[in-house]
């Protein structure tokens, strides 16, 4: 049908003497990419969907905001040899019960080296302050190493991080330490319908890996989301989205929680 409608638009045009670009092998070339526009769409919807629906249980819910603030940049400035080391901050607060309390703050400070096009390698640290409703307020001590692989593939970015982390519980009675992995893939595709936006989408599962006050050895939680990234200009990021996570737990019924994520991100 499609190759009869492109002749008979040929037909038409000699007719009527109008030029048009009719050509067999452009006609394909814009066909192809209608379809793979639309397949690209597909996977994504199919993507965030098939996890989401994988966990659908009995499981309490709740409805969560996460607002974050990040800086980023490179350390060229200070030296022309230090170009492949790259630095990144950022705070983090999570409004929790059906988003009217402070459940959580976060600070992050990590430092990479850029190992090659596609790979790099992360230190980080992080201080959070945890609220949890009807349990004692305490403070967690996170360190973490990051493995970073990016690749363009098809119209997008894949992103394929794994992080490894050494978590302290602080001013509690049970302190000892958990160990935790987790692996997360990232999809970024640059819309063509609209200019400087992004179509962000994610899933990350958390795997612990010993057994201790944290929780039992095994599948912990899991992550999927999606967002639409805005390039306001040059060296700032809008980012609004969607985040379900989905938190395993042996002693009582699992956690669902619904978060609007709101990300504003500075690049120097």
């Amino acid at each position: 049908v499609t190759v009869r409608a492109m002749y008979s638009v040929r037909w038409l045009c000699r007719q009527k003497g109008w030029r048009c670009v009719t050509d067999p092998l452009i006609m394909r070339y814009f066909l192809r990419r209608k379809l793979e526009l639309k397949s690209n769409i597909l996977l994504m919807v199919v993507w965030v969907g098939v996890f989401n629906i994988s966990f659908a249980s009995a499981a309490e819910e709740d409805f969560y905001g996460w607002q974050s603030f990040t800086l980023a940049g490179d350390m060229r400035k200070v030296s022309p040899r230090l170009d492949k080391v790259r630095w990144n901050v950022m705070s983090q607060t999570r409004l929790g019960n059906n988003h009217k309390d402070l459940t959580e703050y976060l600070l992050f400070a990590q430092v990479g080296y850029q190992l090659s096009d596609s790979l790099s390698l992360w230190l980080g640290y992080t201080h959070d302050w945890l609220t949890p409703r009807n349990k004692q307020e305490y403070q967690e001590h996170r360190s973490y190493q990051d493995l970073l692989w990016d690749r363009s593939i098809g119209p997008g970015l894949l992103r394929l991080r794994t992080r490894f982390e050494q978590r302290f519980k602080q001013a509690v009675n049970n302190s000892d330490l958990a160990w935790r992995i987790r692996q997360m893939i990232e999809y970024r595709w640059s819309l063509p319908f609209l200019s400087k936006t992004s179509l962000v989408v994610s899933e990350e599962p958390f795997f612990l890996l010993n057994n201790s006050s944290w929780g039992q050895a095994g599948t912990s939680e899991n992550r999927v989301s999606a967002m639409l990234d805005f390039k306001l200009d040059q060296h700032t990021h809008l980012g609004l989205g969607y985040l379900n996570q989905y938190i395993f737990r042996t002693d009582q019924d699992n956690q669902v929680n619904h978060t609007l994520l709101v990300n504003m991100a500075f690049n120097f």
